[in-house]
């Protein structure tokens, strides 16, 4: 089990723990003014090689869910929100 911080453009807390092969990721993030909400099942398998390389597959599904403020972020004038003259 571990906890962590991620920093960068969603800023948060992680959280993951292993149990054997399986295990689960959570992160709880913000940006651009909103909450962001991860959570990651995961599972790992040793990769065989001829080689005895110490290689691993991870594979996994997941959610996630958030919300942003993004028109006070961009303005009402953004392209993305059209002219409006619509």
């Amino acid at each position: 089990m571990s906890v962590g911080m991620r920093l960068g453009v969603s800023t948060g807390i992680c959280f993951n723990y292993f149990e054997g092969y399986h295990g689960f990721e959570g992160l709880l993030t913000r940006r651009n003014k909103g909450l962001q909400l991860t959570g990651i099942y995961l599972a790992q398998k040793p990769l065989e090689n001829k080689y005895r390389l110490n290689f691993w597959v991870y594979y996994g599904a997941g959610l996630h869910v958030g919300y942003v403020r993004w028109k006070q972020r961009i303005g009402p004038y953004h392209p993305a929100y059209g002219s409006g003259n619509d």
